[in-house]
């Protein structure tokens, strides 16, 4: 009895050190990933705004909207990756040798690994099927009210603003008290043929999202285009120039902000795909977590990384195939009762080949035997 006491205290404390390490190598691993999507997410912003497509303000609460759907995606990856580059180091440093000598088999690193993984599927399938689509609502909501501002500051009163890479000057003298009305504009643009001055008596912004540029509507003005033989002179009443082509935004699929009780309640290919596709971060985390241990099994001179290399490649094939499931869905191309599990069904079975093949049951040893 003292022995097996031994033994389970023994257990213990290895599992809490597991679970340390992982812990602390996800948690690091998830805050380098995320810095890397949101400096590019966040140049992106930058460039709209300077572009007049977004209000300044708004653009650090858009960084934290997208932060929560960027971490949906690297929670899963950097879970394999913390688990492999964790058991790597205990086998590159003949430390799993000794754990297995004091009576630790590879197949009890299970234990900890789950008491890691089916937390942290709980907390991903809360936020797939209900924080993301929320998340993405609100984004929705701020990038139309930073839109509606970024028209309003665009051209302040007083002050000279290049467009196009300095094709369009633009000066407004004063704004309504509204801010939605512009007065005494002056605009100096370049053409093939010279320079071009308008002048208007009034005009206002117009953004078309369809063509993703912005117009001036000019009104009560003038303009006077250079020739050969000095300026010709056009009076008009209202005048639409096109002053810009904004910066083009990812856009979202309408559909994955549905709340999933409306996904339940759908039989449309795409909502269903969609349905899919949110259940299959929990659970892709769960087979990660079962498949990491078995490609991280090495030999104490075999390479730390080189495991690591061939288990980013499995999850890419892995996230690269459900990606494309959920498009042959949407397409109808495949059955709405195959769905998307055929997929996770070829990730389940090679974790029990690999399973079977590293750690062979007593009867799996005896058929083997038993084979002429």
């Amino acid at each position: 009895m003292t022995r097996i006491r031994d033994r389970l205290g023994l257990f213990s404390i290895i599992d809490r050190y597991l679970l340390r390490e992982i812990l602390l190598a996800g948690l690091a691993i998830v805050v380098v990933l995320l810095a890397m999507v949101i400096s590019y997410r966040l140049a992106r912003y930058l460039n709209q705004a300077a572009s007049g497509l977004l209000a300044q303000d708004a653009i650090w609460l858009l960084l934290g909207l997208q932060a929560v759907r960027f971490l949906v995606i690297l929670i899963p990856l950097a879970a394999l990756l913390a688990i492999m580059l964790t058991l790597g180091r205990l086998y590159r440093d003949s430390e799993m040798a000794a754990l297995k000598a004091c009576g630790l088999q590879p197949r009890h690193v299970y234990r900890p690994l789950l008491l890691f993984a089916v937390p942290l599927a709980g907390l991903l399938a809360w936020m797939t099927l209900d924080l993301v689509p929320r998340a993405i609502n609100l984004h929705e909501q701020v990038i139309d009210q930073a839109r509606e501002k970024a028209e309003l500051t665009l051209l302040a009163p007083g002050q000279f603003r290049v467009l196009m890479q300095g094709e369009h000057v633009v000066y407004v003298g004063a704004l309504s008290e509204d801010n939605l009305e512009l007065r005494d504009v002056f605009v100096r643009s370049l053409t093939a043929e010279g320079q071009v001055i308008t002048t208007a008596r009034s005009g206002r912004q117009r953004i078309d999202t369809q063509e993703n540029s912005r117009y001036l509507i000019l009104e009560d003005g003038f303009r006077y285009e250079q020739n050969s033989a000095g300026y010709n002179t056009l009076q008009f009443g209202t005048l639409t120039l096109r002053l810009e082509e904004l910066a083009r935004d990812l856009e979202i699929r309408r559909h994955e902000a549905r709340p999933t009780r409306e996904l339940l309640a759908s039989e449309e290919p795409a909502l269903r795909a969609e349905l899919q596709q949110r259940l299959s971060a929990p659970i892709a985390l769960v087979l990660l977590t079962l498949l990491a241990p078995l490609l991280a099994h090495s030999n104490p001179r075999e390479g730390r990384y080189g495991r690591v290399v061939l288990a980013l490649l499995v999850y890419g094939l892995y996230i690269n195939m459900l990606s494309v499931g959920q498009n042959w869905l949407e397409r109808e191309r495949l059955p709405l009762a195959l769905g998307l599990w055929w997929i996770h069904a070829l990730m389940a079975g090679l974790v029990l080949t690999l399973m079977l093949q590293q750690h062979p049951p007593p009867w799996l040893l005896k058929l083997t035997r038993c084979r002429p």
